[in-house]
């Protein structure tokens, strides 16, 4: 594994984590938040699952009334005394005498209440009842106090039990004193409940927690798999199994720093589930990490955007984490082994698993890890997955990276296979000079080229899903050391070309040789560099200098040698202001002199440029003639341009592309002789405002009627004069001139 390139992406990806801090703290604020409910949770039901002190007193009836029935008070000698302690402590109980009903008999007693309960004529409630026995003498001994209770049978625990207290609390005062008593309660503990419950809860938000972090793992992979900057650092150099193990590194940092946090705080807060099981919870928080990453990373591949991935795949993974809650209330809670081994295959459902089984056990049910392992057959099932996972997804996630290449270039060509017909009816549309077609046959027959291009197509299809040749049967060839341009209006194909030379795209057709070597096997990423046509390859959150940096780390550039080519580069296109600036605060043209620069970065020795000096003032185009200049003879360069009077200065030899077929090819001054009919002025406005636009057309239509606006960019205008009208116009170049003072 090449160090230097897993030094650079480990530099970008902490680099960009340093510069986007406000996303990482918004996911690590609500990793946290789920640890904080979890543990107002844990509180919460302390505070409603606290343990219970119940006291039986005449008012801890279901139904207190004022309504006592009492039978049998002949029978009973002492019935008198009893009835009247019984009085005064329902009064202090509850805070009213009673109204008692007597009867002679407990027959007459219990037909009472039946008719009381069929007519509804009497009272709603009755607290209790009081039944005097006869007393009994045996050998001599006359035993007193044979009391029998009346309760409600609708409610048989608490009320008999309420019933039997408070008849012991009046024998108690008849035999102590009316101002003695008792206390007899019953206490519910709740706490092994609480804690019970808790770890049944707990794993859910736990796990919530922990999956909320998925946007600092997966917007930049998604990022990079969808645009233009890994495939740029691709170009340079950089290989695939680096740039994940890169990434992986600095995520697992970020990962255990978050579970950790979370884990002490579980801990500082006292949480008995945690508490009782600190190692377990610490290691399974550690070992679901690695495999939950490399989950996420596989998961990239299926979102084009960051902003919506991360947010869709948070909501599949909340999703997930509810099908076997289903599942289990479905089976109750007799889950086959099977559908565990199925869910193993999801990290974060085996880490809320997991927990469910290890938080529930707490106090003397807690186990070691061990037992987990060996005894207890559901965790068993997820501690072995967790482990299995890793390189299960690593494996995974290597296949994606190869088979999608694979799939691209067998897509592309398979498509390609039914429209071949189409491709040659519409080169026939544009016929070719013979300079072409002697090129072609060159090419073909000898293989002395840098790069050689042979019978290339690229088919797309627009919005419709109408095809288009956007390259159609392109046969050049560059040689070593010459300076090679594509001219060609805007969708000729230049950037297409490009783009399939530098492996960007596959080619539906045709093959590309690099020093005689296919593109489509082990080629040397090293010898090419490309400025893109666009600044999309350039990091938003990273300034110049960092950006050489990264580049120097991909390339293996001795550092001092390396510092003062990056110091020459910055300074030869004016940059110095703006080396620490990030490229999202500078002007289009400061990108677009970074992204030259870093093409004249490495040690490549075939350098692409499509369309360098786009949005770059004339001095700053002029830098970068004067670079292209140095190296010429030392360096093959591919220039695509659509200003022929950049071509002719630069090139060596210029092909002409129209409609995706080359059109002609030669050199600048055999074309200019055989095709030059008209002149490009190329404008380059103060600003974009819309006055200075107007301004600027009606300059040429009053005064250069033949000039056509051929290209439009907020602050440049490119018009098409023909060459007669030049011929013929005697005051053509003092116009010119006065454009220059204007504008």
């Amino acid at each position: 594994m090449e160090s230097h390139h897993l030094r650079a992406i480990m530099f970008r990806r902490w680099t960009l984590f340093k510069r986007s801090y406000k996303s990482i703290v918004i996911s690590s604020f609500l990793a946290l938040l789920f640890t904080v409910l979890a543990i107002a949770v844990n509180y919460l039901m302390k505070s409603l699952l606290s343990d219970k002190v119940e006291p039986f007193r005449f008012n801890s009836f279901l139904h207190t009334s004022d309504q006592i029935v009492i039978s049998g008070t002949d029978n009973y000698t002492g019935s008198d005394n009893l009835v009247n302690i019984l009085n005064q402590t329902f009064y202090e109980d509850v805070g009213q005498y009673p109204t008692f009903t007597y009867f002679d008999t407990r027959e007459e007693l219990n037909e009472w209440m039946y008719e009381n309960i069929v007519s509804k004529t009497g009272p709603e409630y009755v607290t209790m009842g009081v039944g005097f026995n006869n007393e009994v003498t045996f050998m001599n001994y006359t035993y007193y106090n044979n009391i029998t209770g009346f309760y409600n049978s609708s409610w048989v625990r608490n009320e008999l039990t309420s019933t039997r207290v408070n008849l012991m609390r009046i024998l108690w005062k008849s035999v102590f004193g009316i101002d003695s008593d008792f206390t007899y309660s019953i206490t519910n503990l709740m706490q092994k409940m609480q804690d019970f419950i808790f770890g049944a809860l707990a794993p859910m938000l736990i796990t919530c927690g922990l999956v909320s972090i998925v946007p600092i793992i997966i917007s930049q992979p998604i990022i990079d798999v969808n645009g233009d900057v890994r495939q740029y650092m691709i170009s340079c150099s950089l290989k695939l199994f680096p740039y994940w193990i890169a990434t992986f590194i600095i995520d697992m940092i970020i990962w255990i720093i978050l579970v950790n946090l979370a884990w002490l705080i579980y801990f500082a807060f006292g949480i008995t589930a945690i508490t009782d099981n600190l190692f377990n919870t610490w290691y399974v928080f550690m070992m679901t990490g690695p495999s939950f990453i490399l989950f996420v990373y596989c998961c990239s591949f299926m979102f084009s955007s960051a902003e919506s991935g991360t947010r869709q795949m948070f909501l599949i993974l909340v999703i997930l984490l509810l099908v076997p809650l289903f599942v289990d209330i479905i089976t109750q809670y007799d889950t086959p082994h099977e559908v565990n081994w199925i869910y193993g295959f999801f990290p974060h459902i085996g880490i809320q698993r997991i927990l469910t089984q290890i938080l529930v056990k707490v106090n003397i049910l807690k186990q070691s890890l061990p037992y987990y392992f060996k005894d207890d057959k559901v965790s068993q099932i997820y501690l072995i997955m967790q482990l299995t996972n890793i390189p299960l997804y690593a494996i995974i996630l290597c296949i994606i990276e190869k088979i999608r290449i694979w799939i691209h270039r067998k897509v592309a060509r398979a498509k390609y296979g039914s429209y071949g017909e189409f491709f040659n009816k519409a080169k026939a549309k544009h016929p070719v000079t013979e300079e072409a077609h002697q090129m072609e046959m060159n090419v073909k027959e000898s293989f002395d080229y840098a790069v050689r291009i042979i019978d290339c197509s690229r088919l797309f299809f627009n919005t419709s899903g109408d095809p288009i040749p956007a390259v159609n049967n392109v046969t050049l060839g560059i040689k070593e050391n010459s300076i090679f341009g594509f001219l060609g209006a805007n969708g000729a194909g230049k950037t297409t070309l490009i783009k399939m030379i530098t492996s960007m795209i596959p080619p539906s057709s045709g093959t590309i040789e690099i020093n005689g070597v296919d593109i489509t096997k082990n080629q040397d990423s090293q010898i090419l560099s490309i400025c893109p046509q666009f600044n999309s390859h350039l990091c938003d959150e990273m300034t110049p200098r960092e950006h050489f940096k990264l580049y120097r780390l991909l390339y293996k550039l001795p550092k001092d040698e390396a510092q003062k080519h990056t110091e020459r580069l910055i300074e030869t296109l004016e940059l110095t202001k703006h080396a620490d600036k990030t490229v999202r605060e500078l002007s289009g043209g400061n990108q677009r002199k970074l992204a030259v620069a870093l093409s004249f970065y490495g040690p490549a020795k075939i350098v692409l440029l499509d369309e360098p000096t786009s949005s770059l003032d004339p001095v700053a185009r002029r830098h970068v003639h004067d670079m292209i200049k140095e190296h010429r003879g030392q360096k093959t360069f591919m220039l695509c341009t659509h200003l022929l009077s950049e071509a002719e200065s630069l090139c060596d030899n210029i092909s002409i592309m129209v409609k995706g077929c080359v059109y002609t090819c030669g050199t600048p001054q055999y074309l200019s002789q055989k095709f030059g009919t008209e002149f490009k002025i190329d404008v380059m406005l103060k600003n974009d405002l819309d006055e200075n636009n107007i301004k600027c057309d009606e300059f040429f239509k009053n005064n250069l009627p033949d000039a056509k606006l051929s290209i439009l960019r907020p602050k440049a205008r490119i018009y098409s004069i023909p060459s007669n009208a030049v011929r013929y116009n005697k005051k053509c170049f003092w116009y010119l001139l006065k454009i220059i003072k204007l504008f």
